[in-house]
């Protein structure tokens, strides 16, 4: 299960039964490092009933052009055959299916909107997970985007994961967003407890306070702790947040988190 997570696991929840019952909807899962946002995804995407695509930003593959795309919608790119010629052919050009021209962007945005409706049509609900979306080409993030915000009766659920202070490609404009904020006292000594982390009365203390709330920060500091127990002392209002290689790393001033799974 998810510490502290009721509410955000509530509107994933309706967000997957509107899909189920026709209503589609997309929603962007927000916050720092460390914050639970994989965590969320990976526990929708484990849900009953859905045929589930992915795709991952990554720094790596910035520059590529519809390289997520590619990979999210690779399962499912053979119903492109039943979308009007324009979308069909814009969409083989984008992901390197065919030779042509450099495909328009307007027919390569619809044709991800119609392949994904007739997925779910084909197949029943959709889910199109796609975490680090901060980190899509740009062609990919405004090609998803603009699906995201037009899924209306098609049977289709998307879930977006963005980091908070990031410089990114993609635009959530008029997509439902949710900020993941972090622990408060209770469920950060709960997540921590409930771990195999070594812990002493001593380091569980020090743990809870340089953590600040941040579930994986509360998961990794333990063993940092138990090597250097004088870890942060020197700078005992420095925040240590996870970094974006999932270490732990100082925190900025108004850096906030959240939980982790159990």
């Amino acid at each position: 299960m998810l510490v502290g997570r009721a509410v955000e696991q509530a509107r994933i929840s309706a967000l997957l039964d509107g899909a189920r019952h026709g209503r589609s909807g997309a929603l962007v899962l927000r916050g720092e490092a460390g914050i639970g946002k994989t965590a969320l995804l990976e526990g929708a995407a484990a849900t009953p009933g859905f045929r589930v695509l992915r795709a991952q930003g990554l720094e790596t593959e910035a520059e590529i052009a519809y390289s997520g795309l590619h990979d999210l919608l690779g399962p499912i790119v053979d119903a492109r055959r039943g979308l009007p010629r324009p979308q069909e052919d814009a969409l083989a050009a984008a992901l390197s299916l065919a030779v042509g021209e450099p495909p328009e962007r307007l027919a390569i945005c619809a044709g991800v909107l119609g392949l994904l409706a007739a997925a779910a049509s084909e197949a029943g609900p959709i889910l199109a997970i796609v975490d680090d979306a901060h980190l899509l080409d740009r062609a990919s993030a405004d090609a998803i985007a603009f699906a995201a915000r037009r899924v209306r009766d098609e049977r289709i659920a998307m879930l977006l994961a963005i980091r908070d202070g990031e410089t990114s490609s993609f635009t959530s404009d008029g997509i439902a967003d949710l900020q993941l904020d972090r622990l408060d006292d209770r469920e950060a000594a709960l997540l921590l407890d409930a771990s195999d982390a070594p812990v002493t009365i001593e380091s569980r203390a020090r743990v809870l306070a340089l953590a600040q709330g941040n579930p994986l920060a509360l998961l990794e500091l333990p063993d940092l702790v138990a090597v250097e127990p004088e870890l942060g002392m020197r700078e005992p209002s420095l925040p240590l947040a996870a970094s974006s290689r999932g270490h732990l790393a100082g925190g900025s001033k108004g850096c906030r988190a959240t939980p982790a799974s159990l």
